[in-house]
């Protein structure tokens, strides 16, 4: 019987031991979604409310919407202090061509690992080593960004940077949106649902060092933080609070006519502010796969785009700057899925754009 309470601390430390063991595999089942536009990761927002707010990806600021988190990193995957993907870039020039690469996720290389493998990496690679060009690209793609985004992040950041030539590639995340909300609101005040940071905890921070009451404390007290954080909001009628004040604007003015049709509106806005910006502008159509496509009304998303597409063009034909259609240029099976590339693809990309860009600079250098 002396041995009883050995026998006990035995059995505790056993206990003890398969919860850890329960709470470490609850986690990991809950974050088994890598989805880079929300939350639906308890590992992630148990770092989150320990403090560690690198693990995520994305933060959410006022005028941006959201923003790349600068210094995130994930393998070779990187975000530089200035929350670009890739090697680090500083708001003064430094005497090379800047080229400045605006786009969601098929300029961020979305489904590509490593930012040496992403258009605007090869693009530098490219107009450095075959055309003996002193080049700086930087790669500006937002995952999921529409031409709202893109936008604001010009207007209050990206022109800062100076950029001689900017290359955008846009249209497809519009179109999806264009495709799945049709009644959303002219300013996509509906369109997005941002969270992506999790507040830390003030006091019982060491109760998550446990596996097990990690999980606990999430499921019961943050479960929200888990459930409905997508990016894109849904169900825009059933908890929104924003003022609706363009539902008189039909779906079909929405798209058909350009008064009304917000990414026309938007992207010659875009188009004419760099431009006032002494920059010069290629438009890159947005290059897609329909074999591949699975979006739901994939074939409403599909026209979208090629009605976004001939939108791009009309924009390149009134501001007087070069488009490029790469529809065909790239085999299909370069795809990863309806319109991301992966490393032969993206590189393949950058090498239909690089004799362009060496063509206009050129043109302006004699």
């Amino acid at each position: 019987m002396k041995y009883k309470w050995l026998i006990r601390i035995v059995y505790l430390i056993f206990i003890i031991f398969l919860l850890e063991l329960c709470g470490y595999f609850l986690l990991r089942f809950y974050s088994k979604s890598n989805d880079y536009i929300s939350n639906r990761n308890y590992d992630k927002i148990r770092e989150m409310l320990r403090g560690d707010l690198s693990v995520s990806k994305y933060w959410q600021v006022a005028n941006l919407n959201y923003i790349p988190n600068p210094n995130y990193k994930k393998g070779k995957l990187t975000h530089n202090s200035k929350g670009f993907r890739g090697i680090d870039v500083s708001v003064h020039r430094n005497g090379k061509y800047r080229i400045l690469c605006i786009g969601g996720s098929t300029t961020y290389g979305t489904g590509v690992k490593d930012d040496k493998h992403t258009y605007p990496a090869f693009l530098q690679e490219i107009l450095e080593e075959k055309y003996g060009m002193q080049v700086e690209v930087i790669n500006a793609g937002l995952e999921a960004a529409t031409s709202f985004e893109e936008l604001s992040a010009y207007l209050f950041k990206y022109r800062y940077f100076k950029p001689d030539l900017v290359i955008i590639h846009s249209g497809g995340n519009d179109a999806l949106a264009q495709a799945n909300f049709p009644n959303r609101q002219l300013d996509n005040t509906d369109y997005r649902k941002i969270n992506f940071y999790v507040p830390s905890l003030s006091k019982g921070k060491y109760l998550l060092k446990s596996q097990f009451l990690s999980f606990l404390i999430i499921h019961f007290w943050y479960g929200d933080a888990y459930k409905d954080r997508d990016l894109f909001q849904y169900s825009p009628g059933k908890d929104s609070y924003f003022a609706k004040w363009s539902d008189e604007i039909t779906p079909t003015e929405r798209i058909l006519d350009t008064s009304y049709n917000s990414f026309y509106r938007n992207y010659l806005t875009l188009t004419n502010e760099i431009l006032a910006d002494s920059a010069q502008v290629i438009h890159l159509c947005f290059l897609y796969n329909p074999e591949k496509s699975k979006h739901m009304y994939a074939q409403k998303y599909i026209d979208n785009i090629e009605r976004n597409n001939k939108l791009i063009k009309s924009v390149a034909k009134k501001t007087d700057t070069r488009v490029l259609d790469l529809s065909g240029k790239i085999p299909y099976q370069y795809f990863i899925d309806d319109c991301h590339l992966n490393e032969q693809g993206e590189r393949q990309k950058a090498e239909w754009i690089a004799p362009v860009i060496e063509l206009m600079r050129n043109r302006i250098t004699r």
